[in-house]
Protein backbone atom coordinates (compact mmCIF):
# COMPACT_ATOMS: atom_id res chain seq x y z
CA UNK A 1 0.00 0.00 0.00
CA UNK A 2 2.92 2.21 0.49
CA UNK A 3 4.49 1.79 -2.92
CA UNK A 4 1.01 2.35 -4.33
CA UNK A 5 0.28 5.54 -2.48
CA UNK A 6 4.70 6.26 -3.56
CA UNK A 7 3.53 5.84 -6.97
CA UNK A 8 1.05 8.35 -6.98
CA UNK A 9 2.25 10.85 -5.01
CA UNK A 10 4.92 10.78 -7.75
CA UNK A 11 3.17 10.76 -10.87
CA UNK A 12 0.02 12.94 -9.81
CA UNK A 13 2.06 15.19 -7.35
CA UNK A 14 5.20 15.68 -9.97
CA UNK A 15 2.86 16.08 -13.20
CA UNK A 16 0.28 18.10 -11.44
CA UNK A 17 3.12 20.48 -10.51
CA UNK A 18 4.93 21.02 -14.24
CA UNK A 19 1.40 21.20 -15.26
CA UNK A 20 0.40 23.98 -13.23
CA UNK A 21 3.59 25.56 -13.84
CA UNK A 22 3.79 24.97 -17.58
CA UNK A 23 -0.01 26.38 -18.24
CA UNK A 24 -2.29 29.15 -18.22
CA UNK A 25 -3.59 30.78 -15.14
CA UNK A 26 -7.27 28.86 -15.49
CA UNK A 27 -5.25 25.41 -14.98
CA UNK A 28 -2.68 26.95 -12.82
CA UNK A 29 -5.11 28.22 -10.33
CA UNK A 30 -7.46 25.27 -10.29
CA UNK A 31 -4.59 22.84 -9.27
CA UNK A 32 -3.47 25.25 -6.39
CA UNK A 33 -7.17 25.46 -4.91
CA UNK A 34 -7.70 21.53 -5.59
CA UNK A 35 -4.14 21.16 -4.19
CA UNK A 36 -5.03 23.56 -0.48
CA UNK A 37 -8.24 21.44 -0.01
CA UNK A 38 -6.22 18.25 -0.05
CA UNK A 39 -3.40 19.46 1.76
CA UNK A 40 -6.29 20.71 4.64
CA UNK A 41 -7.87 17.79 4.95
CA UNK A 42 -6.93 14.65 7.04
CA UNK A 43 -6.47 11.41 5.96
CA UNK A 44 -9.05 10.26 8.12
CA UNK A 45 -11.57 12.47 6.67
CA UNK A 46 -10.55 11.53 2.92
CA UNK A 47 -10.77 8.50 3.90
CA UNK A 48 -14.50 8.05 5.03
CA UNK A 49 -15.29 10.22 2.34
CA UNK A 50 -14.13 7.85 -0.24
CA UNK A 51 -15.77 4.87 1.70
CA UNK A 52 -19.05 7.13 1.45
CA UNK A 53 -18.57 7.47 -2.30
CA UNK A 54 -16.76 4.74 -4.12
CA UNK A 55 -17.92 2.22 -1.80
CA UNK A 56 -21.55 2.41 -0.52
CA UNK A 57 -22.29 5.19 -3.34
CA UNK A 58 -21.21 3.69 -6.61
CA UNK A 59 -19.81 0.06 -5.36
CA UNK A 60 -16.69 0.80 -7.20
CA UNK A 61 -14.12 -0.46 -4.86
CA UNK A 62 -13.96 -2.82 -1.74
CA UNK A 63 -13.48 -1.14 1.64
CA UNK A 64 -11.49 -4.23 3.99
CA UNK A 65 -8.84 -6.00 3.41
CA UNK A 66 -6.37 -6.88 0.74
CA UNK A 67 -7.96 -9.44 -1.89
CA UNK A 68 -6.44 -12.65 -3.25
CA UNK A 69 -3.95 -12.32 -6.18
CA UNK A 70 -1.87 -9.22 -7.51
CA UNK A 71 -5.07 -7.44 -9.76
CA UNK A 72 -7.26 -7.95 -6.57
CA UNK A 73 -4.90 -6.53 -4.27
CA UNK A 74 -4.26 -3.51 -5.94
CA UNK A 75 -7.77 -3.36 -6.48
CA UNK A 76 -8.42 -3.44 -2.58
CA UNK A 77 -5.65 -1.21 -1.70
CA UNK A 78 -6.23 1.75 -4.52
CA UNK A 79 -8.92 4.05 -1.42
CA UNK A 80 -6.58 3.21 1.08
CA UNK A 81 -3.37 4.46 -1.23
CA UNK A 82 -5.33 7.53 -2.35
CA UNK A 83 -6.53 8.43 1.21
CA UNK A 84 -2.66 8.56 1.78
CA UNK A 85 -1.86 10.33 -0.59
CA UNK A 86 -3.52 13.30 -1.22
CA UNK A 87 -1.99 15.24 1.23
CA UNK A 88 1.11 14.07 0.21
CA UNK A 89 1.09 14.31 -3.48
CA UNK A 90 -0.79 17.85 -3.31
CA UNK A 91 2.26 18.93 -1.47
CA UNK A 92 4.65 17.62 -4.02
CA UNK A 93 2.62 19.20 -6.86
CA UNK A 94 3.35 22.70 -4.97
CA UNK A 95 6.64 21.92 -4.72
CA UNK A 96 7.11 21.38 -7.77
CA UNK A 97 5.34 24.22 -9.21
CA UNK A 98 7.37 26.26 -7.70
CA UNK A 99 10.79 24.66 -8.68
CA UNK A 100 9.65 24.93 -12.18
CA UNK A 101 8.89 28.25 -12.30
CA UNK A 102 12.12 29.24 -10.91
CA UNK A 103 13.65 27.53 -12.98
CA UNK A 104 12.09 29.07 -16.09
CA UNK A 105 12.57 32.75 -14.71
CA UNK A 106 16.76 31.88 -14.58
CA UNK A 107 19.25 33.52 -16.65
CA UNK A 108 20.50 30.41 -18.69
CA UNK A 109 16.92 29.62 -19.60
CA UNK A 110 16.32 33.28 -21.34
CA UNK A 111 19.89 33.01 -22.95
CA UNK A 112 18.63 29.68 -24.59
CA UNK A 113 15.24 31.18 -25.30
CA UNK A 114 17.19 34.38 -27.11
CA UNK A 115 19.48 31.84 -28.90
CA UNK A 116 16.19 30.82 -30.61
CA UNK A 117 16.41 26.93 -28.76
CA UNK A 118 12.84 25.23 -29.17
CA UNK A 119 10.54 25.62 -26.12
CA UNK A 120 10.76 21.99 -25.68
CA UNK A 121 14.23 21.25 -25.64
CA UNK A 122 14.55 24.10 -22.93
CA UNK A 123 11.88 22.84 -20.94
CA UNK A 124 13.38 19.37 -20.74
CA UNK A 125 17.49 20.38 -20.75
CA UNK A 126 17.27 23.09 -18.96
CA UNK A 127 14.02 23.81 -16.52
CA UNK A 128 12.87 20.53 -15.78
CA UNK A 129 16.74 19.48 -15.06
CA UNK A 130 17.69 22.04 -13.30
CA UNK A 131 14.17 21.90 -11.03
CA UNK A 132 14.57 18.31 -10.48
CA UNK A 133 16.86 18.06 -7.46
CA UNK A 134 14.40 20.04 -5.38
CA UNK A 135 11.69 18.18 -6.34
CA UNK A 136 13.32 14.97 -5.79
CA UNK A 137 14.93 15.76 -2.48
CA UNK A 138 11.20 16.71 -1.26
CA UNK A 139 9.58 13.43 -3.27
CA UNK A 140 12.63 11.16 -0.87
CA UNK A 141 10.65 13.13 2.27
CA UNK A 142 7.41 12.65 1.36
CA UNK A 143 7.75 8.91 0.12
CA UNK A 144 9.64 8.09 3.46
CA UNK A 145 7.11 9.81 5.35
CA UNK A 146 4.61 7.51 4.23
CA UNK A 147 5.65 4.56 6.33
CA UNK A 148 4.53 6.68 9.34
CA UNK A 149 1.43 7.64 7.93
CA UNK A 150 -0.12 4.55 7.21
CA UNK A 151 -1.46 3.52 10.46
CA UNK A 152 -4.61 6.31 9.98
CA UNK A 153 -5.45 4.46 6.55
CA UNK A 154 -4.91 0.89 7.37
CA UNK A 155 -7.36 1.09 10.38
CA UNK A 156 -9.97 2.69 8.24
CA UNK A 157 -10.00 0.20 5.56
CA UNK A 158 -9.11 -2.79 7.95
CA UNK A 159 -5.75 -3.64 6.21
CA UNK A 160 -3.46 -5.35 8.20
CA UNK A 161 0.01 -3.76 7.72
CA UNK A 162 2.80 -2.29 9.61
CA UNK A 163 1.16 1.07 10.75
CA UNK A 164 -1.92 -1.06 12.13
CA UNK A 165 0.65 -3.02 14.31
CA UNK A 166 1.93 -0.12 15.88
CA UNK A 167 -1.25 0.86 16.62
CA UNK A 168 -2.02 -2.80 18.37
CA UNK A 169 1.14 -2.80 19.74
CA UNK A 170 1.04 0.56 21.40
CA UNK A 171 -2.69 -0.08 22.73
CA UNK A 172 -1.15 -3.60 24.42
CA UNK A 173 1.88 -1.46 25.54
CA UNK A 174 4.03 -3.99 23.75
CA UNK A 175 7.57 -1.68 23.80
CA UNK A 176 9.35 -4.30 22.18
CA UNK A 177 7.10 -4.45 18.87
CA UNK A 178 6.63 -0.56 19.13
CA UNK A 179 10.37 -0.50 19.15
CA UNK A 180 11.25 -2.33 16.51
CA UNK A 181 8.31 -0.50 14.04
CA UNK A 182 9.95 2.24 14.84
CA UNK A 183 13.76 1.08 13.93
CA UNK A 184 12.26 0.07 10.84
CA UNK A 185 10.78 3.25 9.93
CA UNK A 186 13.85 5.15 10.81
CA UNK A 187 16.00 2.92 8.46
CA UNK A 188 13.48 2.95 5.48
CA UNK A 189 13.32 6.99 6.26
CA UNK A 190 17.18 6.99 5.75
CA UNK A 191 17.72 4.53 2.98
CA UNK A 192 15.55 6.45 0.72
CA UNK A 193 16.76 9.75 1.07
CA UNK A 194 20.19 8.51 0.57
CA UNK A 195 18.84 6.74 -2.94
CA UNK A 196 17.14 10.30 -3.55
CA UNK A 197 20.55 12.05 -2.70
CA UNK A 198 22.66 9.31 -4.93
CA UNK A 199 20.03 10.25 -7.89
CA UNK A 200 20.29 13.90 -7.20
CA UNK A 201 24.35 13.81 -7.88
CA UNK A 202 23.80 11.43 -11.02
CA UNK A 203 22.00 14.00 -12.71
CA UNK A 204 23.54 17.16 -11.50
CA UNK A 205 27.18 16.26 -10.23
CA UNK A 206 27.50 19.71 -9.05
CA UNK A 207 26.00 18.94 -6.27
CA UNK A 208 28.53 16.15 -4.64
CA UNK A 209 31.27 19.06 -5.19
CA UNK A 210 29.12 21.80 -3.29
CA UNK A 211 28.77 19.27 -0.21
CA UNK A 212 32.81 18.29 -0.60
CA UNK A 213 33.09 22.34 -0.05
Amino acid sequence: MTAYAALLILTVGIGSGILAALSGRIVDRSITVIGSILMGAPTFVVAMFLIWLFSQKLSWFPVYGTGDGLLDMLWHLTLPAVAMSCAYLAFLSRITRTAVRSALGSEHVETATSRGISPRAIITRHVLRNASPEVFAVSGITVAGLIAATAVAETAFGVNGIGALLVQAAGRKDLPVVLLISLIMVVAFVVINTIVDLINVAIDPRLAQRSGT
